[in-house]
């Protein structure tokens, strides 16, 4: 206070600095009011200003019942500028000021940043301002100072609205405080006019409902309003002078003049002239006092000595946290009911049955069990102890007034989260077009969960609704991808079997995977997961389509691993050499405790920016991907033709080897244009291929009519190819494949792939030529066997050479010239480490191993 004393010294007048210092103590009573900077610091100057601006306010009242305005400070107007807008009020201390302020700003969406209430004494000159600033307890007169701040600016209009706003909130207030004993007063009188009902209703009835107004007395209920009303000659009409609190303005009522009951809705007839003694239900309108939410009603029939129905008298109010937390089978009128229900299901006290209905009676929201009929609670009751296991259970009614309905949703715990409860409100709200749907969970046993949703529409009208099919809507709304997953799984692999599979894997998928992926996909991956673990490899490729958010289709490529995740830079090019664009990867990670075990699925697109036809074309992508993860197959840009021709992995690494091999005798192009060229002219290449399985798969009968027609169509298309070198490369394949005398490439189990070839028949051959060669293909190392006759023998050597044919040829050469004598006809191999080994011994150890 040391600096705000200062300030008040120097710039308040002296016949008002008392006051000022007394109310500035005060107002920063409270911890944590002060603003960044202190009362000492360098906010002590802004704080100054803000609390004399609310002295002003509160000095300046002048007899008037409330003083509010509502602002935007600046530094230079009022000497602070906070960074939203700022609402005062001055009125005398009364309850509820607090919270109902605060209600009415946070229905605005306006969020409260600070918020100060001193509650001070004060004595007023003649004038009507302040001239002595007190403690409460010993002052004339106890008023309260609210200073809030929001989050945000509002606009001029904003501003005016919301302290008219204000204004009418104190108004109501005041008037609810005003007439709180009159309030108690007509609560007890009511007490009197329910015994008075033993004439007409049950001595079980009455007792209740005198001891439910006694309840209601008693701490249970916050009395907000009370009006009587009269039924003479068949109409209904306000007894003058009985509003009161909320309810005091009595020309806004529909009732203000009498009404003739046959003109009221049947609903509400029926609960006016027939109903029960005491009826409980909730009202349109919300409190604008202490709690901003629909106000809870009490209207107890008036019976005339003959039994018939002399009027009502109404409570208007707000039941206490008290009032909720109290047993509803303990609570007066309520515990009634529920004996009545005991009794009419014939359930034997103590027993499992008994028990469970006490048990969700004393669940239901104390709202429902008093505007509920005891037919109607009984009816949910037995409905919702027949609801068990995976099932869905719907119970619902609908208020006589056609204002209100009540839907019980029981479920599954697994099938409830907070977006199922908002995807349900808004189908209730949608069938039954309301205004507003809450809702109540209860956590039951056995992992289940009942939600009690209230249906409200204040122009009343709500429509009836078929239970049953809003019980299928509701099911279908709140199946999770869990139930959908395994529907799937069930529909594909048949009830047993997919009914283990979800059991099995889907509590592995995290949440974030189940967000992303729908249902039918998850059903494919959880297959693959499971051929994974019971295929005995580590990695598993599966292709599929899926839409895309832009509903575009999708192809994804999901790559499935056990142990840790795989490099982007591996996958990647091999994706790409496939011809594929990568959009996505969506990684996940399955909870295996300890253990690692991955799906990388990859969104890619296909030639022309379409997705693959997955079952043409991704049986073949998959085994090359595979092949590739093995070490059994190469990753380059020939592997395009994996996707747009029927060629698979195995007969690509035929056209890659002789391609490899082209290189090794000499050629002009790279390899890179030579895929490209295959891959351009892709028809061509794929009859390329059916010639070789023509000439050497030995499971076809040797038809050398069929393979010349072949050849003679080949030879015909090269004539359309407009490219030389396109021309030049792709008769190249074919003289290799006419060079070719044997193959291993059908062989089963090889490890590499060789062919023998006439030399002289090799187009483009260095001369003078061999007269056979056997090249060796295989991912990590290639090599080459040249003879100079058909008997002839030499030895094999490892070159670290790239053009090692060209060094073996040269030591065959001089094999012949310096030993012909004794070896004619020389021979001479090689071979070539693709990814030899940096370490030396290891290096050694390779090339012996490629020896043997």
């Amino acid at each position: 206070m040391g600096r705000i004393d200062e300030l008040v010294a120097q710039r308040v007048t002296a016949d008002r600095a008392d006051a000022v210092r007394a109310f500035a103590e005060a107002y920063l009573r409270r911890e944590g009011a002060a603003p960044d900077g202190g009362d000492e610091g360098p906010g002590a100057e802004a704080l100054f200003h803000e609390l004399l601006g609310a002295f002003e306010l509160a000095a300046g009242r002048d007899g008037a019942p409330v003083a509010v305005r509502a602002f935007n400070p600046t530094r230079a107007e009022h000497g602070y500028e906070p960074a939203g807008s700022v609402v005062e009020t001055n009125t005398e201390d009364l309850p509820f000021l607090v919270d109902s302020v605060s209600a009415e700003l946070h229905a605005r969406g306006l969020s409260i940043v600070r918020l100060l209430h001193p509650i001070v004494g004060t004595e007023r000159g003649p004038d009507g301002r302040i001239v002595r600033v007190l403690h409460p307890s010993g002052a004339p007169a106890a008023e309260s100072v609210m200073h809030f701040e929001v989050d945000r600016r509002l606009t001029p209009e904003e501003l005016a609205d919301l302290e008219d706003a204000v204004r009418a909130v104190l108004a109501d207030v005041r008037r609810v405080v005003r007439d709180f004993p009159a309030m108690k007063a007509a609560l007890e009188e009511m007490v009197e006019l329910a015994r008075a009902g033993a004439v007409r209703y049950d001595a079980d009835e009455v007792e209740e409902a005198v001891a439910f107004l006694r309840w209601v007395g008693e701490g249970n209920f916050i009395l907000l309003g009370a009006r009587a009303y009269d039924v003479v000659d068949g109409a209904l009409a306000i007894v003058p002078g009985s509003g009161l609190g909320l309810l005091d303005d009595e020309r806004r009522s529909r009732f203000a003049r009498p009404v003739p009951l046959d003109e009221l809705e049947p609903g509400l007839r029926e609960r006016l002239v027939d109903g029960e003694l005491l009826l409980v239900s909730r009202t349109n309108a919300r409190s604008p006092v202490h709690r901003r939410e629909r106000m809870d009603e009490l209207l107890l029939r008036r019976v005339a000595p003959d039994g018939s129905t002399a009027g009502h008298s109404r409570l208007l109010g707000l039941f206490t946290s008290k009032a909720w937390a109290a047993p509803a089978s303990q609570t007066p009128m309520l515990g009634r009911k529920l004996r009545r229900i005991l009794a009419a299901e014939d359930l034997i006290e103590g027993s499992h049955d008994y028990k469970a209905a006490i048990s969700v009676f004393d669940s239901f929201p104390k709202e429902e069990l008093l505007a509920a009929s005891t037919e109607d609670l009984r009816a949910a009751i037995v409905g919702l102890l027949a609801v068990q296991g995976d099932h869905v259970g719907v119970l619902g009614r609908r208020d006589g007034d056609g204002r209100s309905a009540s839907v019980i949703v029981a479920l599954p715990k697994s099938r409830w989260d907070p977006a199922a409860l908002e995807r349900v409100r808004a189908r209730l709200a949608e069938r039954f077009g309301a205004d507003v749907v809450e809702a109540h969970e209860v956590l039951g046993e056995e992992g289940r969960v009942r939600v009690h949703l209230s249906v409200h529409r204040a122009a009343g009208g709500l429509p009836d609704v078929d239970w049953n099919e809003l019980r299928a809507e509701v099911e279908e709304l709140t199946r999770t991808w869990d139930d959908r997953v395994r529907e799937r799984l069930v529909a594909v692999h048949g009830d047993e079997r997919g009914r283990i599979l979800a059991k099995r894997w889907a509590r592995r998928l995290p949440d974030s995977y189940k967000a992303a992926v729908p249902p039918e996909a998850g059903a494919v991956d959880i297959a693959s997961f499971e051929r994974l673990f019971a295929g005995g490899e580590p990695f598993l490729v599966a292709l599929r389509n899926e839409p895309a958010p832009d509903g575009t289709l999708l192809t994804r490529i999901g790559l499935y691993r056990l142990g840790g995740k795989l490099e982007l830079s591996r996958v990647m090019p091999i994706l790409e050499d496939l011809g594929l664009r990568v959009i996505e990867e969506r990684p996940t990670r399955l909870q295996d405790g300890d253990g690692e075990t991955w799906l990388q699925d990859f969104g890619v697109l296909g030639p022309g920016d379409r997705a693959l036809d997955c079952d043409a074309v991704g049986p073949r992508v998959a085994e090359t991907i595979t092949a590739i993860w093995r070490g059994e197959a190469e990753s380059d840009s020939l592997n395009r033709l994996v996707v747009t021709t029927e060629l698979d992995w195995r007969r690509l690494g035929i056209l890659r080897a002789y391609r490899r091999y082209r290189q090794r005798i000499g050629s002009r192009y790279t390899e890179a244009y030579q895929h490209d060229v295959l891959a351009a002219n892709a028809p061509i290449t794929a009859k390329l291929m059916a010639l070789f399985a023509l000439r050497f798969d030995p499971d076809r009968p040797r038809d050398e009519t069929v393979e010349n027609a072949l050849r003679d169509e080949i030879l015909a298309e090269l004539e359309a190819v407009p490219s030389l070198d396109h021309d030049r490369i792709l008769r190249n394949q074919l003289g290799l494949i006419d060079a070719t005398v044997r193959t291993s490439a059908y062989r089963s189990g090889r490890r590499a792939l060789a062919f023998k070839l006439r030399s002289d028949d090799v187009p483009a051959i260095p001369r003078p030529a061999p007269l056979f060669e056997i090249y060796v293909h295989a991912p990590e190392v290639e090599g080459i066997h040249l003879r100079g006759g058909r008997i002839a023998r030499g030895g094999i050597r490892w070159s670290d050479r790239m053009d090692y044919r060209t060094e073996v040829f040269g030591l065959m050469r001089a094999q012949m010239t310096k030993n012909a004598v004794i070896v004619p006809d020389g021979a001479k191999g090689g071979f070539y480490l693709r990814r030899p080994p940096p370490d030396p011994a290891a290096l050694r150890d390779e090339i012996l191993a490629e020896l043997e």
